[in-house]
């Protein structure tokens, strides 16, 4: 059944909010757990993010902002009907937090009170560039339609410790598969905003309890845990229950651009990205232990210029 609208959320963190490092701390065990990439806020992406919606988001309907309680960006206008905040003890158990593992807090996007069925992901790294029209995420006979980079790795790969666990857990996804669908290769969902059915969503969770079970305990990333939103597109797409976007009509929608502490780099990288003028855009965080403030002015120049005009849901 085809939605007119698609509500929207958001996955959301600032390091920078006071005791967040602290309380990270209690629970952190290894360096990745404290990789201040996966949860600085220095460019206020989510932001800009938010104007690109209303510039290019048509079918947008409400938005959900997900983050650890009592976490709020301080240029929001809380105020504003259209957005809401929600915070992980509002869908997850409480046995299970503070939780630190995107992966686990992802599992559980789909229970947040009110939302549509169907709704599209952004990581907060996440933007649109130009129009977004409703079709690249439905097609006409209703089928989501979800965008391949290439395959998963081979589940014979071995995980060892020199791996991040965001690669081991597209591994785990490979072999997760292999035991529903048969050994052979399975498609990569790429890194950009997604769409979610959130009942296709449970039958995931019900096909694969243990893997599920073991991501969501896990307060970090770990070596066993699993990509659920990797999991869901691979499932729709051997199932046929999703209409499968390959890798080159995927890279002309969407664009990965690493930002970092070289200038250079920088200035090189954002104007491939204005040249290009995709649908979808990820500035990743690349900046290492801390981000020198040279190269992130080019950044926020770059943002300021492609967004100038505050959405209606800032202060």
């Amino acid at each position: 059944m085809r939605q007119e609208t698609f509500d929207i959320v958001y996955t959301w963190v600032d390091d920078a909010f006071p005791g967040f490092i602290e309380e990270r701390a209690k629970y952190a065990q290894t360096k990745q757990d404290s990789d201040p990439r996966r949860t600085r806020d220095n460019l206020q992406l989510l932001k800009y993010s938010l104007r690109s919606l209303e510039s290019y988001a048509l079918w947008r309907g409400n938005i959900y902002i997900v983050t650890c309680s009592p976490q709020v960006p301080n240029w929001l206008d809380t105020n504003h009907p259209g957005v809401r905040m929600v915070y992980h003890e509002e869908i997850m158990p409480a046995e299970l937090l503070p939780s630190f593992n995107a992966f686990a807090i992802e599992s559980y996007l789909h229970k947040i009170p009110g939302l549509s069925n169907r709704f599209v992901h952004f990581n907060d790294d996440m933007l649109l560039f130009s129009a977004a029209p409703r079709d690249v995420f439905e097609a006409e006979d209703g089928r989501l339609k979800l965008y391949f980079r290439g395959d998963l790795p081979s589940s014979d790969t071995q995980i060892n410790e020199s791996h991040f666990p965001h690669s081991s857990g597209r591994i785990n996804c490979a072999r997760a598969l292999d035991r529903v669908f048969g050994r052979h290769p399975h498609g990569e969902q790429a890194h950009h905003p997604r769409i979610v059915d959130g009942e296709e969503m449970d039958r995931v969770i019900e096909t694969w309890p243990e893997e599920f079970a073991r991501t969501r305990e896990a307060r970090f990333r770990g070596h066993d845990t699993i990509l659920p939103h990797k999991l869901l597109a691979s499932y729709m797409a051997e199932k046929g229950s999703a209409v499968a976007v390959g890798p080159r009509e995927t890279a002309k929608l969407m664009r990965y651009t690493g930002v970092g502490n070289s200038v250079l780099g920088n200035r090189w990288g954002l104007l491939r990205t204005q040249w290009a003028r995709p649908t979808f855009l990820c500035l990743n965080d690349a900046f290492g232990l801390g981000a020198v403030a040279s190269a992130e002015a080019v950044v926020r120049k770059f943002l300021e210029t492609s967004y100038p005009s505050p959405s209606a849901f800032e202060r």
